[in-house]
């Protein structure tokens, strides 16, 4: 991870928009060159309040090693801080699964499921002025903490996680109130029935009401391809809804166990911090958006992300590929084992676990970066059960090869006339989520035969390292 970074600084393609700060950057970038002022005046916007870290810790390594703030130091400071951050992220996913002892074919295939990608290996460094990185650092420590339940290292983490990504600290909040020894009970002997077909059913019809209402009246054209998007997304959150949500049965059943928890004193000593976590966290924010001097995205944005408006269905599943490469394919294949898997690890994780799998049919995949860790040990944990193709050794490098491919959904399109999208050219570059919009075709080769090689080393010394050789 570090030689390629190294080497993406020097040779790999850089965004030119904003003096090279991209899109949302040049928000990060006027946070980071004025910090000082902002904390002083109070003056962060509500939204960008909630992804300050980053440029703080850049502002202040800058003034302290005598750095002017200029963009061009800016965007080499955050490049830094997304190497070590996603290397520090290898070491503490690498003691995660060492923990609940993946073995090492399978360590190997998350470990490429988790970097051969063209999201890490080409959208964070060629648009490095983002909070992503660090929001994957964050939520890997947290779930290192959740693993080992360490109550008092997981409350600064989200305190401090709370202004790298929006959601994290309602995420630590969930994981402090149920503790790692918390555990569901088994659902394998209770059998969907007719309630929770009906229970699916109607979720999946609401958010069909709910997304032509919006774009009725926003008016959005609602014409023969808006309908056949929504039965697409109605089929497939009628899927991932099925197959994660507990059954009516299973929630009868938990329930008395959850109420019976939270009698006990370790418990309502953990709500109570979870209380005032949320209260101290909500309060520095209040307390820094006071005078704000930045606009906020308008909200309508948020609920059309949500709804999926604004997005055709061929590229709203292709997305899916090119964030997630391969994992989506076994986040599919396995969602069932998945859900199984996360509900006896513990209710925590299975709360997590639920999540991700809901937000992940949003349009902007990068939302679950802090999360991420915690699906990549459900998908770990799920094969490492399972005596199948998937875990065979034989197979794996083809595996790597594939998450690779799919992760390069689109041909390049900036300065080139040549795509494949069912969108206009001009919204594409803003798409966050799509991470290989402009990877050229040489950078692409030589992409290639990094990964083979790197993968190929990776892969013997980490089969050796379980072979105890």
């Amino acid at each position: 991870m570090l030689l390629w970074s190294i080497f993406y600084f020097f040779w790999g393609e850089k965004i030119t928009v904003n003096q090279g700060l991209g899109y949302d950057g040049v928000f990060y970038g006027r946070i980071t060159q004025n910090f000082d002022v902002f904390i002083e005046n109070k003056s962060f916007s509500s939204y960008y309040v909630n992804r300050i870290l980053p440029c703080g810790i850049v502002y202040i390594t800058l003034k302290t090693l005598g750095f002017s703030l200029s963009p061009p130091n800016i965007i080499h400071a955050f490049y830094i801080l997304n190497t070590l951050s996603w290397i520090v992220s290898l070491v503490f996913c690498h003691k995660i699964m060492k923990h609940y002892q993946i073995s090492g074919n399978i360590q190997w295939l998350m470990t490429v499921l988790l970097l051969i990608n063209f999201y890490v290996l080409k959208f964070i460094f060629y648009t490095p002025v983002l909070t992503d990185s660090m929001a994957f650092l964050v939520g890997t420590l947290l779930l290192w903490f959740y693993t080992k339940n360490n109550l008092y290292a997981i409350i600064p983490t989200g305190l401090l996680g709370g202004f790298v990504y929006p959601l994290f600290y309602v995420y630590t909040c969930i994981l402090v109130v149920l503790p790692v020894n918390f555990k569901f009970k088994s659902e394998e002997k209770h059998i969907k029935n007719s309630i929770d077909y009906f229970i699916t059913g109607f979720l999946v019809f609401l958010f069909a009401v709910v997304r032509m209402y919006i774009a009725y009246r926003i008016q959005h054209t609602l014409n023969i391809g808006f309908h056949l998007n929504t039965l697409l997304y109605a089929g497939t959150y009628s899927y991932v809804l099925y197959r994660i949500l507990p059954s009516y049965a299973f929630i009868k059943e938990n329930t008395k166990l959850f109420f019976e928890y939270f009698k006990q004193k370790t418990t309502l000593k953990r709500i109570l911090i979870a209380v005032v976590l949320l209260f101290v966290s909500t309060s520095v924010k209040l307390y820094l958006t006071q005078n704000p001097v930045m606009q906020n995205p308008k909200s309508i944005y948020l609920v059309k992300s949500l709804l999926g408006i604004d997005f055709n269905g061929a590229l709203w599943l292709a997305e899916h590929f090119s964030g997630f490469g391969l994992i989506f394919v076994f986040i599919i294949l396995f969602l069932k084992k998945i859900h199984g898997t996360s509900i006896i690890q513990s209710a925590g994780f299975h709360a997590i676990v639920l999540i991700f799998c809901v937000l992940m049919l949003q349009k902007e995949l990068r939302v679950l970066t802090d999360i991420y860790a915690f699906m990549l040990l459900a998908v770990a944990l799920t094969l490492q059960n399972q005596n199948n193709v998937f875990t065979q050794r034989r197979y794996l490098f083809l595996f790597g090869i594939i998450n690779l491919l799919l992760s390069k959904f689109f041909l390049s399109i900036e300065n080139s006339s040549v795509f494949w999208s069912t969108t206009e050219k001009t919204w594409i570059h803003t798409n966050y989520g799509l991470s290989t919009y402009l990877m050229n075709d040489n950078q692409y080769v030589v992409l290639l035969i990094v990964f083979l090689a790197v993968t190929g080393i990776l892969y013997r010394v980490l089969i050796k390292k379980s072979s105890g050789e």
